[in-house]
């Protein structure tokens, strides 16, 4: 009975250390797996900040620039306005 008992104890000490070695991979897999969804995570929000940072310049660019279309469009329609629009007269005047 004593053989029974130790043998059991030792099968069961095996199975408890071969469930241990099995979680601490695990564990680490999953802490390795954790790390690099972080780092994805960090880089992903870096990229975000850095295209909304560009789009933002673009942005402001591009309404500067329809600014100043807008204001050379003014400019123009009164310098044409302040012309005469009369037709030119003619060789020999109206007749």
């Amino acid at each position: 009975m004593a053989v029974r008992t130790t043998t059991a104890a030792a099968v069961f000490t095996a199975a408890v250390v071969v469930y241990a070695l099995v979680q601490s991979r695990r564990s680490r897999r999953l802490r390795r797996l954790l790390v690099r969804e972080r780092a994805t995570h960090h880089l992903m929000t870096g990229c975000l900040v850095r295209d909304l940072d560009r789009f933002q310049h673009r942005l402001s660019q591009a309404l500067v620039q329809d600014a100043v279309a807008a204001a050379a469009g003014r400019v123009l329609d009164e310098a044409l306005s302040t012309h005469d629009h009369s037709t030119p007269p003619m060789e020999g005047g109206p007749r």
